[in-house]
């Protein structure tokens, strides 16, 4: 009887475990224009690293993340926020996905491996992985 109810109960885990929900942008609301400039305010101003961190959550859901490039150049040198920096490199050296830095033209590349620099400087743990020592 034991033994029946252990299997019962392993293959009703087994079975949620597999049925994972997908999570899309469709799940996630759109912000509305005027939360969007109030988050850009707090961070850029107030350095309010939340509100930047659900700009680029946002805008990473979405897929935009390129749009975001002034605030994080802002947040970068103004606030000296080491996430900013990342997303500065990471911004200036991704398209659709793709890690384009070696197709990028030399400053682009210069600007984007200082940024990165600085990131790991400040010992952003996702900067690290960039390296290869």
């Amino acid at each position: 009887m034991k033994l029946y109810f252990i299997i019962i109960t392993l293959s009703f885990l087994l079975v949620s475990c597999n049925e994972k929900e997908k999570i899309s942008a469709s799940d996630f609301p759109k912000m509305s224009d005027k939360d969007h400039i109030d988050l850009i305010d707090k961070a850029i101003n107030l350095n309010d690293t939340n509100a930047y961190l659900k700009l680029t959550q946002y805008h990473g859901i979405y897929g935009n993340m390129d749009e975001i490039l002034f605030v994080a150049l802002e947040m970068a040198n103004k606030n000296r926020y080491s996430q900013a920096y990342y997303d500065v490199y990471w911004i200036l050296t991704h398209f659709e996905g793709y890690n384009w830095i070696e197709k990028s033209d030399s400053k682009t590349k210069c600007l984007a491996l200082y940024y990165l620099l600085k990131s790991y400087e400040s010992n952003l743990e996702n900067s690290k992985y960039e390296f290869s020592f």
